[in-house]
């Protein structure tokens, strides 16, 4: 039966099925979830053959982005530069979910209009991230077919939004699910993407001496190199400096350089060292 799904103890089921399954695909198992909207979604599971795509050894094209928290990234190329008015998806939601857990709060719990406007609150919870989803994809569907390597930092964004106390900007703008999506289209074409260590100094080093400036501070959004007197913006001076590394580490990769390792997912990065061993690394660098 067209646009139905059997599934144990139920029969079959109606669907909108999202894409045509290819013929020869034979489907393992499949995984019912419901959203706090309400919404019913069955996950499919295939198994199929694949014809391996050889990874790419000459890099024409390398994009760059350096993480911004309030506009999602920053590019070297300049092209693909995110303003910040176009990502707080949940921010601009925010007042609207408030006003309707406040009415939440007010009704019997169990109650006919208690999940009504539980189901209400989560389509607008749902609204924030079908956008920020349908924004992420388009950017990365984009970058992933016009660059052959793309090059971002290995932040820990976990880390940064308990300790910073940045958790509701941090999430909102996605950049997580940015890498995430870069990594799986990028190494569907056969490219790769490129995390440069967190330590590396992207934002202190000056990208025309290299010159490191210790004394920059979070707040400093521009500043100017003691050593060879240019003045820098701060992301765009990151930017830089994360598109040498990485075409660095690159070409050391295509040299054959044994320190560095490329993953079945087509991510390229240092070998991981010990925590011990990152903290001598730090401590002799400063």
């Amino acid at each position: 039966m067209q646009n139905h799904i059997k599934l144990p103890k139920l029969g079959f089921v109606r669907i909108i099925l999202h894409r045509d399954i290819p013929a020869g695909w034979r489907m393992k198992h499949a995984t019912v979830k419901e959203t706090a909207s309400g919404k019913f979604f069955i996950s499919l599971t295939f198994d199929v053959e694949m014809e391996p795509i050889g990874m790419k050894k000459e890099f024409e094209k390398v994009e760059a982005f350096d993480y911004s928290m309030p506009s999602l990234v920053v590019s070297a190329s300049g092209g693909n530069d995110i303003s910040k008015d176009t990502i707080c998806w949940y921010r601009n939601l925010e007042e609207g979910i408030a006003k309707e857990q406040g009415k939440l709060s007010r009704m019997q719990y169990g109650s006919a209009n208690y999940w009504e406007q539980k189901h209400r609150i989560g389509k607008l919870h749902e609204k924030a991230g079908n956008r920020r989803k349908d924004f992420l994809h388009k950017l990365s569907h984009d970058v992933a077919r016009d660059f052959d390597a793309v090059i971002v930092e290995d932040i820990n964004l976990q880390h940064m939004s308990q300790s910073l106390n940045f958790g509701k900007a941090v999430y909102d703008n996605g950049y997580g699910q940015l890498r995430n999506m870069l990594t799986y289209k990028l190494n569907d074409r056969g490219k790769i993407l490129v995390k440069v260590d967190r330590f590396f100094p992207s934002s202190k080093r000056c990208s025309v001496c290299h010159e490191v400036n210790h004394d920059l501070e979070l707040s400093d959004r521009e500043w100017t190199c003691q050593s060879c007197g240019t003045h820098h913006d701060r992301d765009k001076n990151s930017c830089k400096n994360l598109l040498d590394e990485g075409k660095d580490i690159l070409n050391r990769w295509a040299s054959g350089d044994s320190s560095l390792i490329l993953a079945p997912s087509g991510v390229l990065s240092g070998k991981k060292l010990h925590p011990q061993a990152h903290s001598n690394v730090r401590q002799g660098g400063e």
